[in-house]
């Protein structure tokens, strides 16, 4: 987070830009290098050993032309986005969104015409429900949480990637001061009625790794914190892929909690399996 003070500074990613611009890279310079030397030998396109057609010839370099072309583009768009990433800014006056300090969307605050929250899907395999009606297939997108901001320039959308409490602590600002703009309930419980929190509170992350959820269970002495989602509505980023079964709404029933540990238990398996190994080895030198 960078800026002014009272300011949001989100920017994009250079890594990987670099390394769809290094691997684009590689193998277009290995694709030019093999057809200027196939056409300064005059070598001739094969099958088992015998010589293609004129038909096969001209398909052939088509297809590596067109290779060459498509990977020509992704070398362009992956060095803009290095060289001009794209950066967002939240202020206290409004959305920016800017390209080399040059801004692209801009949406004063004053401009919004409404602001929902839409909260992270429970399952991959979950289609759809009462709070999001969008398909979610298996896609990674509706596993985070998001912040649709409209207005009649544009529809942009915040999510949970980064700075997310901050960001969500500016748009709350927004909407205390224009409450039409939240039409329903979960954006209002989410938005208008969450506390304001004090010089004095720290905004944290939610553990990602199996430890740290451990020791927020013990912190708390709450043995579901690990699974429920934070006063962000942040889950932990254990179960963004495959396993996003063990997030919860609520506190569930016995059984539940049982099996949502019995999971969290399977990251140890390899630990204690090393640690096994070693103390066998240690005492077989002995």
């Amino acid at each position: 987070m960078r800026g002014e003070p009272g300011t949001v500074v989100l920017s994009s990613g250079r890594g990987p830009a670099a390394l769809v611009l290094a691997a684009a890279g590689f193998v277009e310079a290995g694709l030019l290098a093999g057809m200027a030397t196939s056409i300064r030998d005059g070598s001739r396109f094969t099958v088992d050993g015998r010589e293609v057609g004129v038909v096969g010839h001209l398909t052939a370099w088509s297809l590596l032309g067109i290779l060459a072309l498509l990977l020509a583009v992704a070398l362009v768009l992956a060095a803009t986005a290095l060289v001009r990433p794209v950066t967002t800014v939240l202020s206290p006056t409004g959305y920016r969104r800017e390209q080399r300090g040059r801004p692209t969307v801009a949406i004063a605050r004053d401009e919004l015409t409404g602001v929902r929250f839409r909260p992270a899907a429970r399952a991959t395999w979950s289609r759809s429900d009462s709070e999001d009606g969008s398909v979610r297939g298996v896609g990674r997108t509706r596993l985070h949480n998001r912040v649709e901001l409209r207005s009649p320039q544009a529809t942009v959308e915040l999510t949970d990637d980064q700075s997310w409490p901050a960001q969500v602590e500016m748009v709350r600002g927004w909407v205390r001061d224009r409450p039409d703009l939240v039409d329903d309930e979960v954006s209002r419980r989410f938005l208008l009625e969450a506390p304001i929190p004090t010089a004095h509170d720290r905004l944290t992350t939610v553990p990602g790794g199996p430890v740290g959820l451990v020791r927020l269970a013990v912190r708390r002495r709450d043995p579901w914190a690990p699974f429920l989602p934070d006063d962000y509505g942040r889950y932990s980023a254990l179960f963004n892929g495959r396993y996003t079964a063990a997030r919860a709404p609520e506190r569930g029933s016995v059984l539940g909690l049982t099996a949502r540990w019995a999971f969290l238990a399977l990251w140890f398996v390899p630990v204690v399996v090393l640690v096994v190994l070693i103390v066998r080895v240690a005492l077989a030198l002995t």
